[in-house]
């Protein structure tokens, strides 16, 4: 039976000639691939990828025009009172557009806008309601 020769460590001479030796093989192998093999090698990869990109590019979009038709079906924007929240929301989104504006973003903006809007118009409704409570409350105790 014979022992499996172990072997030994390369001498930094020899493992820097190894190394150039290699790196001048892999040299050759680059000038052997011609430069139009390459280029349709990318052209190529370019095609097989362009509908994943195309679809992470879509995502976005894809996903707030779900949320929109989802929030109007369930009338969810209507439902928030808190016109400091509002203006918040409005603010942040109105910055998200102007990084990447889309439809279903700006859709998004008009209806918290809309929202806005009525609350605020109703707040004002509410206060003149008071206002005359107040004014006939007050002329009836006299």
């Amino acid at each position: 039976m014979t022992k499996a020769s172990i072997p030994n460590e390369l001498s930094p001479k020899r493992k820097r000639m190894m190394d150039m030796i290699l790196a001048l093989g892999g040299l050759k192998e680059e000038k052997a691939i011609p430069p139009n093999k390459v280029s349709e090698a990318i052209e190529d990869l370019k095609k097989e990828l362009t509908p994943l990109v195309d679809s992470i590019t879509a995502f976005p979009d894809s996903y707030s025009t779900k949320f929109l038709s989802s929030a109007k079906k369930a009338e969810i924007i209507p439902e928030i009172t808190d016109t400091a929240l509002l203006k918040d929301a409005i603010s942040n989104l109105e910055k998200t557009i102007l990084l990447t504006p889309t439809d279903a973003l700006e859709g998004l903006l008009k209806s918290l806008k809309d929202t806005l809007e009525s609350s605020e118009a109703a707040g004002k409704e509410q206060d003149t309601f008071t206002e005359n409570l107040k004014e006939t409350t007050s002329k009836m105790g006299t």
